[in-house]
């Protein structure tokens, strides 16, 4: 369940989202991102959980981090629909106004759902998520991929 940062208690929020109050080491993602919360759980078979939420210090934008931990090599019809339900997921929590609850410095910023995969994309995955950067680009929410990069 969601909790503020700094010991404010919001409770069980309504969709079990799961981060941790506790102060945050953040995580090694993206160097330009300040993460306000503790990641307890990061996976991609946790279609109900954002793995991290922070500000992009050089543009401001509030990034959603999806970790994407999965092989593209086996079961990838099972990861492609994983990764649809997480999308889904992190739309619901953008549109519902829950992200505003959870992380009221988001208002009046741009939304960028950035998926950090340890593995490279196949051709298929790649083809998915240009198809889904498309629509989810119509909400005025941007969608980008990436390799983790430990540099």
């Amino acid at each position: 369940m969601f909790h503020r940062q700094f010991g404010e208690n919001r409770g069980a929020l309504r969709s079990g989202l799961g981060l941790s109050g506790a102060k945050p080491e953040a995580p090694e993602f993206h160097p330009r991102i300040s993460f306000a919360y503790c990641v307890i759980r990061m996976s991609l078979g946790q279609t109900n959980v954002v793995d991290a939420i922070g500000v992009d210090d050089t543009t401001g934008e509030l990034v959603l981090t999806i970790t994407d931990r999965f092989e593209w090599t086996v079961r990838v019809d099972e990861h492609l629909l994983l990764l649809q339900e997480k999308l889904k997921s992190y739309l619901r929590f953008v549109e519902s106004g829950e992200m505003l609850e959870v992380y009221p410095d988001a208002k009046g910023r741009a939304v960028l759902i950035d998926v950090v995969c340890k593995y490279p994309p196949s051709q298929l995955a790649l083809g998915f998520y240009n198809q889904v950067a498309k629509i989810v680009d119509g909400t005025g929410i941007k969608l980008q991929h990436r390799l983790f990069s430990a540099d």
